[in-house]
C-alpha cells in the first residue's frame, strides 16, 4: 500500500534477478507462523501476477517464482485458484515446479476439482516428472474422487501422453481394472 515503499520500487524497478530475490526470500518465511504475512502476501502476490507478461521471458520468469508461493495456499479461492491458474503453465522455467506439485499433493484431498483444474493448466506449458510420486498421489486421488474428477484426471493422463511420458497411462489403467 506504500507508494514510496522498498516493494513499489521493486516492482516499478521490474528487474529480473531482484524479483528473484524478492520471490525466494518471501517463501523462506512459508515455515513458521504464516497467518500474519498471507494477507499481505496475497496483495503482493496480486501485483506481481498482474505486471507479469505472459508473453514476455521475464513475465513468464516471474510466475514461475511466483509458484513458490503456493505455500501459503491453505484454500484454493477464487482468488488464489486466479494467481495459481496464471503461473502454473510456467513453473517449470525457474525450476520451482516441484513446489507447486508438493503443494498439489497437499491439497488435492479437499479441493480435487480445482487442484486437476491447475494441473491441467500446468499441462498447457510443460508436463513435470519430478517428483514422480507425488504426481502418481495426486492423480490417484482425482481418480479415487470420482465423476468429473475422474474426467480430468483422464484429460491429464492423455496430455501426458501426448509429451511422450507414459507412468501416468499407468496409473490411468490400474483404474480402468478397478
Amino acid at each position: 500500500d506504500d507508494k514510496d515503499g522498498i516493494l513499489n520500487w521493486l516492482i516499478e524497478r521490474w528487474k529480473l534477478d531482484e524479483l528473484r530475490e524478492l520471490t525466494w526470500f518471501v517463501w523462506t518465511l512459508g515455515g513458521g507462523q504464516r497467518e500474519d504475512i498471507v494477507v499481505k502476501l496475497l496483495s503482493l502476490w496480486v501485483e506481481l501476477s498482474k505486471r507479469a507478461d505472459p508473453n514476455s521471458e521475464a513475465g513468464k520468469r516471474v510466475l514461475s517464482r511466483l509458484c513458490m508461493w503456493s505455500v501459503f495456499v491453505d484454500e484454493l479461492s477464487e482468488q488464489t485458484m486466479d494467481l495459481l491458474l496464471r503461473s502454473a503453465p510456467h513453473a517449470d522455467l525457474e525450476h520451482d515446479a516441484y513446489i507447486l506439485i508438493e503443494e498439489l499433493k497437499r491439497l488435492v484431498e479437499p479441493y480435487p476439482d480445482q487442484v486437476a483444474d491447475i494441473f491441467i493448466r500446468m499441462l498447457d506449458g510443460f508436463a513435470p516428472t519430478y517428483q514422480q510420486e507425488d504426481i502418481e498421489y495426486v492423480i490417484s486421488k482425482l481418480y479415487e474422487n470420482g465423476g468429473e474428477t475422474r474426467q480430468k484426471a483422464n484429460t491429464i493422463c492423455d496430455r501426458y501422453v501426448e509429451y511422450g511420458i507414459g507412468f501416468p497411462a499407468e496409473i490411468r489403467a490400474q483404474f480402468a481394472l478397478a
